[in-house]
């Protein structure tokens, strides 16, 4: 009997759910596979009876069958119909046994199979389709045996052949049915599917009646890989399932596959090149066509050409290995050593050729191959001084070079080439510059690389002033100070020095020079000249022609001053004053006998004094008569007279006691002095008011006339007085019986300006015609305008004449005064009367006049220049008024312009600008103010590191320093300067005061380096150091650390160290060997060490170490196999060697895997530390649920190279890929209930097996996830369905569907499994059913 599969009642409970609801119990055979084997004697088989569901009110009787299949009752086995009892109150999982014979026939023969079913005629029972019957089998007898083998316990074929012919043979025994042997293959050397086809368990069938010498065979392909190797095995096991067929010796085979394949190899080329400086070549060989499947040699040999043992290390027959698995066109290369005679030479060469005796390889061409090297080597050249001197009468000057390091075995040339540069140190001296060059790549030039040749110079040239007076003017600003060769020509540069020393001018008047350097370039030649413009100064005063002196040096030996060394600048004053009338009218009476006329400084200061003239010119006005006349009066300003200062003159006026009309004349300013300019007015109008009157009346007090004559003569007389000019007396009418006509004015508003001078009023009659003369009067009223705007009137009469009429108009002038004041639009009214009862007034009888204001101011800065401190924040800039008076708000604007930095370098400027849009104001010079800034802030600068690395081989060290904080609107300067360390001048060219510049612009963390130069001194020795500094004499600049840095040089030189001899020999009894390594080449100023380790070829080391990579290993039955591998720990193999493992039994024997007994391991040659070689053992799958199983495996090696270290045992751990279905996971009761159920047992066809789950921690929990409140569902075909509630909520059903469940194994022992108390029975997502269990291999269960 299979004992591996059990029935617990719980698969029947959830079963049941598949049949008929109506019965009160349900009994069924319990649905486990029922297998015996036939023995020799009878065997008992218990059939199990279990009561499925519900319990027992009464006793029930149950009958068990049988019914033959190819079993016959009574021949097989004793046909008994049983009946079995079960008791009153009885429940669910109660079983009972009941047992049938089986019978021996003593042959071998076929399984056979009979039916076992139940019945029952008790009421209220219902047995269940599925539990209704069971099939029974009868395996075959064992009391016959037959035995086999293989036929040859070895096999051999060529890979080419294509197969192997493989046969199994019975040695003894008769067979009365047909068997099966099986036949299973084992990688060795040789692996499946790479190197043959293989089998697994492939059936050979035995016949019945086949005997000894009956043979089954087999073919089994072999692959030609097409790969170069070794001839190769595998083994062929054989094994059989049938327990009346026995495997003996020999039960596995070795199937060699010889190697049919070869390899193509040559070089990869015909000819190598390299360089003594590279100190090797790298010579490879190439496989052409096909892949190697082991390890092969070539040898590779020199010849010498040019190139002799002191250029290259000779060998002989040095092997290139190519490793298994290397195929077309992969390589092989090695090293030749290149050796550099520290010669400069030409190129020299040798040969390279391969050769093989191994059969599986082919060499084509190239099998030879030239190397050529070329020469590393140089010689390093410079002049022997950087500087050499000659005079100029000398007529040549010698300039040497030198070999300063190296060996030259041939010619080389290096070039010579001059260049003129700009005069260069001395004064007296010229320059030009001889650089060497060289096409040859074997020189190398270094410092010095030229040579600065200084012509010592002899001549001088005579300079002077061009004159000994220069004029200059304030307006032009400049005065140009020329001075020229008198004789000479110029080979270089000269300067001569330009001072300046006050006279009447002072540094008001112009900017003084000290030492101001005026050059005269190279070429310049007599009568050439070079000039300075000495700044002048308009200091804005009018005041006489100043002057300074200026005068030249020059302490130039090739300079000679002549007369004139000193000359006079005369500055002409370009100022001016502007003088002009306090007004352009004046009015006095006849009565005051003179009139004052004065004359006032407009804008300007006086430094001097100055005169004007007054003259007077008759108007109306006749002089002697009117006035006294003047000519060419004199008026003086004195010194220190500015803009607002007033003088007066006064006229005498004339009365002749005759009443006439006002009088006028004219006073005009003329001057002859270039320092004042006449500005209007320039001419005033005097005028003379009359201060005689006369008395007039009329002739009568009435007068008489009539409408037919058509007029009345009315008369006025003098009646005291005399007239000198014509007058007007009005007359009026008044209304009596006779109308009026009607007067306005004709506007309402007037305009005008104080520029114009008056304003024109007219009346205006509306209606009406005059029959007479008619009078209105006009009159003013002060507004914003008052008395010192205009003339006021009163009364003022304006008369209509007789016959005038409607539109008609009289005008009058209202004189409008120039106040000369800048100010707003002022205004004053004008309204008429009238007492003549003839005219009627009518609107507008009043108007507003406008006066428009026309004068002006004159607006400058206080001063062209002003400075401020960055760190006052602002800077003050005053405008001033320089004319005018200002009697209203009047705005100026200004505007900031940057410009380029001007001045001292810690000073930066702007412009500032005024503009005006008020047409009142007028800008005069300085319209511009020069705002400077004098620089507070610094940056802050610092090595970007504290130390720098440089190699010999670069050539140079780049040093540099960055901005730390700060941004740089000028450039500064940072001084370098280096300082010796275990670096000395022989390491590198020292630096001192070297600057470094940041220009403008730069800003935080900019930096600037210097490579500092590196010298290879061609000598090994250690990393020497130097010291590097900066330093900063600028207030803009602070340093901050590192101020100091190293730089450390990393050499590039090295030694060349080979060993003494390519061979060496020694006898064993000597018990050593005497190995001896030199310098080649180079210079060693440092200890240095080379390392020697060995390899073995033939002979053999004694510290290879050999271990298994892991201390255990893992597999599973699904899998079919565990991976074991050895690995190299300590060594290199210089042949090939073998170690052994085996296998020892630990739970799992040989039904868990096939047993290896010193499986060969190959370890090839090359192999070292950490190279692995691994091979397979056979994991069988036995079909048993089981628990995890492992073995041991032991590695063992006879080779006395070879030392074996831990772990040399490992385990292989075989975990368990069979398992049956779980119908529940957990209930709310103390037990877990587990249901298996075997495939076979199911009446439900199963398409798959399922995952056994639980949450007990067993090793397959990783199943499937179950949800509290999932139900289970049967959907068994043609079966009526129905939902069984599981969760927590129905206790009382759960209680009744699972007691505390038994499986009797075999009739009265118990299996069960404890569990936690109180956790739900849950299941998958919804609605699994029983016909899921078919497709539970790929999730959900049913």
């Amino acid at each position: 009997m299979k004992t591996e599969t059990f029935l617990i009642a719980a698969c029947v409970l959830l079963c049941h759910t598949c049949s008929n609801i109506g019965a009160d119990v349900e009994i069924g055979i319990l649905a486990i596979p029922y297998e015996i084997n036939e023995s020799e004697n009878t065997t008992d088989l218990a059939i199990y009876v279990t009561l499925l569901y519900g319990t027992l009110n009464q006793t029930v009787a149950v009958e068990l069958h049988t019914a033959n299949g190819n079993a016959i009752s009574n021949i097989d086995y004793e046909n008994e119909d049983n009946v079995m009892l079960f008791e009153v109150n009885s429940t669910a999982g109660a079983t009972m046994c009941s047992y049938i014979t089986i019978l021996s026939n003593n042959a071998v023969q076929d399984t056979k199979n009979f039916t076992v079913y139940l019945t029952s005629n008790s009421s209220g029972v219902l047995i269940p389709s599925y539990a209704q019957s069971v099939p029974v089998q009868i395996l075959g007898g064992t009391t016959q045996y037959i035995d086999v083998s293989f036929t040859s316990s070895t096999y051999s074929v060529r890979e080419n052949e294509g197969y192997v012919h493989v046969c199994i043979e019975i040695t003894s025994g008769l067979l009365q049915r047909a068997a099966n042997v099986y036949l299973s293959s084992l990688d060795g050397t040789a692996f499946k599917l790479t190197h043959y086809s293989p089998l697994q368990n492939a059936s050979l069938t035995f016949l019945s009646g086949d005997q000894m010498n009956s043979t089954r065979c087999v073919n089994i392909t072999v692959f030609d890989d097409m790969i170069t190797g070794s001839a190769k095995f595998f083994t062929v096991l054989l094994t059989t399932y049938d327990i009346n067929v026995h495997v003996i010796a020999p039960n596995t085979t070795t199937i060699t596959i010889e190697e049919s394949d070869y390899v193509t190899l040559s070089l990869t080329k015909s000819a190598y090149n390299t360089s003594e400086s590279t100190g090797f070549v790298t010579v490879c060989a190439k496989i052409l066509n096909g892949t190697l499947g082991r390890s092969i040699n070539v040898y590779a040999s020199t010849i010498d050409g040019t190139a002799t043992g002191v250029n290259f290390i000779e060998v002989q027959s040095f092997p290139l290995l190519f490793i298994s698995g290397k195929r077309q066109n992969d390589t092989s290369c090695f090293n030749i050593t290149v050796i550099d005679d520290m010669i400069t030479e030409n190129t020299n060469y040798f040969t390279v050729y391969i050769t093989s005796n191994d059969t599986g390889l082919k060499l084509t061409t190239p099998i030879s191959a030239t190397v050529s090297i070329t020469d590393s080597n140089y010689i390093t050249v410079r002049f022997t001084s950087p500087t050499i001197t000659a005079n100029e009468s000398s007529g040549f000057a010698i300039a040497c070079v030198e070999i300063m390091t190296g060996y030259l075995g041939r010619n080389a040339s290096i070039y010579l080439s001059t260049v003129d540069v700009t005069a260069i140190g001395t004064k007296d001296t010229k320059y030009f510059n001889v650089s060497i060059t060289a096409q040859d790549t074997a020189i190398i030039l270094v410092e010095p690389k030229t040579c600065i040749v200084g012509i010592i110079d002899s001549n001088y040239v005579v300079v002077s002033f061009t004159a000994s007076i220069f004029n200059a003017s304030e307006s032009v600003g400049y005065a140009s100070v020329c001075i020229r060769l008198i004789t000479g020509t110029l080979g270089r540069s000269i300067s001569i020095y330009l001072s300046s020393t006050n006279g009447t001018a002072t540094g008001r008047d112009f900017i003084a020079v000290q030492s101001y350097p005026l050059v005269f370039t190279s070429g310049k030649r007599q009568n050439d000249s070079t000039c300075f413009n000495v700044t002048v100064i308009d200091d804005m005063v009018t005041e006489n022609t100043n002057f300074f002196t200026v005068s030249i040096t020059s302490n130039d030996t090739g300079v000679q001053l002549a007369t004139p060394t000193h000359a006079t600048v005369s500055i002409t004053d370009s100022d001016y004053i502007t003088i002009g009338f306090t007004s352009a009218t004046t009015a006095t009476n006849e009565s005051t006998g003179y009139v004052t006329v004065c004359i006032k400084i407009q804008t300007g200061i006086l430094e001097r004094s100055a005169n004007v003239y007054v003259s007077t010119m008759d108007g109306t006005a006749i002089n002697s008569s009117n006035y006294s006349p003047r000519q060419y009066a004199e008026v003086q300003f004195l010194n220190g007279d500015r803009n607002g200062t007033t003088r007066c003159i006064n006229i005498t006026v004339l009365d002749n006691l005759i009443v006439d009309d006002a009088k006028d004349f004219k006073v005009h300013l003329t001057t002859y002095d270039s320092g004042i300019h006449l500005v209007s007015p320039n001419t005033t109008t005097v005028t003379i008011v009359d201060s005689d009157y006369l008395m007039v009346s009329f002739t009568a007090s009435a007068y008489y006339s009539s409408e037919k004559q058509g007029y009345a003569m009315i008369c006025a007389k003098i009646v005291t007085g005399v007239l000198g000019r014509p007058i007007w007396v009005y007359a009026s009418t008044v209304n009596g019986t006779a109308t009026d006509v009607q007067v306005s004015l004709d506007a309402s508003t007037y305009n005008s300006s104080e520029s114009m001078g008056y304003v024109t009023v007219c009346a205006k009659i509306i209606m009406g015609t005059l029959g007479r003369s008619a009078s209105v009067y006009v009159s003013t009223m002060s507004g914003t305008a008052t008395d010192r705007d205009f003339i006021q009137v009163d009364n003022y009469t304006i008369s209509f004449v007789s016959g005038n009429r409607q539109n008609d108009t009289s005008c009058f002038n209202i004189t409008i005064i120039d106040d000369m004041i800048t100010e707003n639009t002022n205004y004053f009214t004008i309204y008429i009367t009238s007492n003549d009862t003839g005219l009627k007034l009518t609107t507008p009888i009043s108007a507003t006049v406008s006066i428009t204001d026309s004068n002006y101011i004159t607006v400058r800065f206080t001063s062209p220049t002003i400075t401020a401190n960055e760190s006052s924040g602002f800077a003050i800039v005053c405008v001033e008024i320089m004319t005018g008076y200002l009697e209203r708000n009047a705005s100026i604007y200004l505007s900031t312009v940057d410009v380029t930095a001007i001045g001292t370098k810690d000073t930066k400027y702007f412009n500032v600008s005024i503009t005006a849009q008020d047409t009142a104001i007028i800008l005069v010079e300085p319209k511009t103010c020069i705002v400077g800034i004098i620089d507070s802030n610094y940056v802050v600068v610092s090595f970007t590191a504290s130390i720098f690395n440089a190699s010999e081989s670069v050539g140079y060290a780049s040093v540099c320093i960055r901005l730390i904080t700060g941004t740089l609107g000028r450039s500064i300067s940072i001084y370098l300067s280096s300082t010796n360390g275990t670096a000395t001048g022989r390491d590198f060219i020292a630096v001192q005061s070297y600057p470094l510049v940041f220009t403008s612009g730069k800003r935080q963390n900019d930096s600037t380096c210097f490579n500092v130069t590196v010298i290879d001194d061609m000598v090994t020795e250690n990393t020497n150091f130097f010291t590097v500094s900066i330093t900063s004499n600028d207030t803009g600049v602070q340093l901050a650390t590192p101020t100091h840095a190293t730089v450390s040089i990393t050499d590039s030189d090295y030694i060349t160290i080979g060993f003494t001899s390519a061979t060496t020999a020694t006898n064993e009894s000597t018990g050593y060997v005497t190995v001896c390594i030199k310098i080649q080449t180079g210079i060693l100023e440092r200890s240095a060490n080379v390392y020697v380790s060995t390899m073995d070829g033939t002979a053999i080391n004694s510290n290879l170490m050999v271990s298994f990579t892991a201390s255990a290993y893992y597999s599973s039955e699904k899998q079919g196999y565990a991976v074991i591998c050895a690995k190299i720990v300590t060594g290199v193999l210089g042949r090939p060697i073998w170690v052994y493992a085996s296998t020892v039994n630990g739970t799992a024997t040989d039904r868990n895997f096939i047993p290896v007994q010193s499986y060969p391991l190959l370890f090839t040659s090359g192999r070292r530390q950490n190279d692995s070689v691994c091979f397979n053992i056979t994991v069988i799958d036995d079909k048993i649920t089981g628990d995890t199983n492992y073995f041991a495996v032991t590695l063992t090696s006879n080779d006395t190279a070879v030392h074996l270290t831990t772990p040399f045992n490992t385990s292989i751990f075989i975990s368990d890929s069979d398992y049956r279905d779980l119908i529940m996971k957990r209930v709310n009761y103390p037990y877990l209930i587990i249901a298996l159920y075997s495939l076979e047992a199911l009446e439900v066809e199963l398409m798959g097996r399922c995952r056994v789950v639980t949450d007990t921690g067993d090793s397959h929990k990783d199943g499937w996830t179950f949800g509290s409140g999932d139900r289970a569902e049967g959907l068994t075909s043609g079966v009526t369905t129905k939902w069984v509630d599981l969760s927590t909520q129905n206790r009382a059903m759960q209680e009744k569907l699972y007691p505390k469940a038994v499986l009797q194994r075999p009739c009265g022992s118990f299996f069960t499994k404890t569990t936690d108390v109180g956790q739900d029975l849950t299941w998958n997502n919804a609605k699994p059913s029983i016909k899921a269990l078919s497709e539970m291999v790929e999730g959900t269960i049913g």
